[in-house]
Parts: structure tokens; C-alpha cells; sequence
């Protein structure tokens, strides 16, 4: 891999995913270099990279434009770089270093960009649940007959509120993520349990894990904070949460719908 196609391969990362063969080659490249410098620092700023993405467009349409700058640069000027006495191959060299462990420490917090733009939104409402309910056990269920209703009417769901071993404790109608759901909060007598129900066109979970139970597919995906399961029926998706990351979440899942 040459320094430009380094430089390039990071402006991929950066606007989008690049393929698992770049992947692949980023880390034989620096497996391969004797030269490289520690991997925390980049890993660092990448995580705050991406927060920033995540907040402001505009920083990242300024990295990139600085790294179309720098491959313009170096496509007129293969041999020489100006503004010093070093060979532009060291320089180049150098700097290609360090655009490999950028690569692949944006590579290694992919995964904290998505979850924390896709998953966290579901996690933090649940978690915002658990802390406004001091005495679940004594909390009251609310407005359960409008949630049924909007199942029913609004995404001709019948959904059964009475799951075995857990007590519903509350009932809301809550938008995540720019779309309405209904959000059960459950407790099982140690843990308190969410269950968000909603459209499912427009919801993209990445990065879960595909799994079968009696039949039925469904997704798990497993955080420092929380576990989080989801599955889909009749253009709907439905999306458990909880803190416990031991406790089975697949009593939820309607299995006799299936049936």
C-alpha cells in the first residue's frame, strides 16, 4: 500500500465504510511497519472524531477536505515536498504511519460511532426510565389502553402486555430516533426491563448478532452497559433493553405469533 492510497483509503473511512479487503490490507500494512507509533493516541482521537461527527457535520467536511488537500499534493508532487530540506519520501513515510493507525483505529471504533448514533438513543431512555422509577413495584401501569390502541390501529399489531415472570410497570408513548414507539417498562423483581414496539421501516440496529429461537429469528448485541435484543413481525420492530446483561430477554418475544 503506497502513502496516497493510504491517504485515500482514510477519506473512505471517514465518509463512509470501506470494504472488508481494505480492512484487511490496512492491517497487514501495519503489521508489516516497524516504524509504528502507539495505536491509544489515534484510537482516542478517532473516538473523538466521530463524537464530533456526531454532533457537527461540518467538522468532518473539514477533515475531509483537508485530506483531499494533502492527496492533490502529493499526486502533483511525487518526488518533492516544499517548505523543508527532507526528501518528500520520509516525509511521506512518516506520515503514512500515521494514516495507517488512524485507519485502523477508525476501523476498531466503527462500532462505538454506530452504536452510539443507532443503539445509545434506546439505552439512555431506558436507563432514564430506571431512574425515574425509585419503587418499581409499586409503580402504577399508565395509559395502557392508548398504547394498545396505537398497536392496533395505527400498525394492526395485537400485543399482549402479559408476559410470564415479568410485572408491567408503565406504559408510555415515546419518540426515539425520529419515531414513535410504545415503551413498556417491565420488571422482573430484580431488574426493570424495556421493551420498545414501532414502525420498523426506518430503523436501522446495526452491528447485532442474528439468532434463532424456536424457529423465530431475532438480533442480540451486547454493550459495556446494557444487552440489547430486537426482532421483527408484520412491519414491526420491537426492541428490548436492559442493564442485566445476564437476564434472558427472549420471553418477550411472542414465539406462538410465529406459529
Amino acid at each position: 500500500m503506497t502513502c496516497e492510497e493510504a491517504l485515500k483509503l482514510l477519506y473512505d473511512v471517514i465518509d463512509k465504510e470501506a470494504s472488508e479487503y481494505d480492512v484487511k490490507r490496512v492491517k497487514e500494512h501495519l503489521n508489516n511497519c516497524k516504524d509504528c507509533m502507539s495505536r491509544y493516541q489515534f484510537e482516542e482521537m478517532f473516538k473523538i472524531f466521530v463524537v464530533d461527527k456526531a454532533s457537527s457535520q461540518s467538522k468532518s467536511r473539514q477533515l475531509k477536505s483537508s485530506i483531499l488537500r494533502t492527496i492533490e499534493t502529493s499526486e502533483r508532487h511525487p518526488r518533492r515536498i516544499t517548505g523543508g530540506p527532507f526528501r518528500f519520501g520520509m516525509v511521506v513515510a512518516a506520515a503514512a504511519v500515521a494514516l495507517v493507525l488512524c485507519i485502523v483505529a477508525a476501523f476498531s471504533v466503527a462500532k462505538f460511532y454506530r452504536h452510539r448514533v443507532d443503539i445509545y438513543p434506546f439505552e439512555k431512555s431506558h436507563m432514564n426510565g430506571v431512574v425515574s422509577n425509585i419503587n418499581p413495584a409499586l409503580s402504577p401501569v399508565t395509559d395502557l389502553v392508548t398504547a394498545r390502541n396505537f398497536l392496533a390501529n395505527d400498525m394492526h399489531y395485537n400485543f399482549n402486555s402479559d408476559i410470564s415472570g415479568l410485572c408491567l410497570i408503565g406504559v408510555e408513548m415515546e419518540e426515539v430516533l425520529g419515531h414513535q414507539f410504545v415503551h413498556l417498562h417491565y420488571f422482573d423483581g430484580t431488574d426493570q426491563i424495556s421493551l420498545f414496539i414501532g414502525h420498523a421501516e426506518g430503523v436501522d440496529l446495526p452491528d447485532f448478532e442474528k439468532r434463532v429461537i424456536s424457529g423465530v429469528e431475532y438480533f442480540k448485541h451486547v454493550c459495556r452497559e446494557c444487552q440489547v435484543i430486537y426482532w421483527l413481525e408484520n412491519g414491526t420492530i420491537s426492541i428490548a433493553v436492559t442493564e442485566n446483561k445476564n437476564v434472558d430477554l427472549t420471553p418477550l418475544i411472542p414465539i406462538d405469533d410465529y406459529i
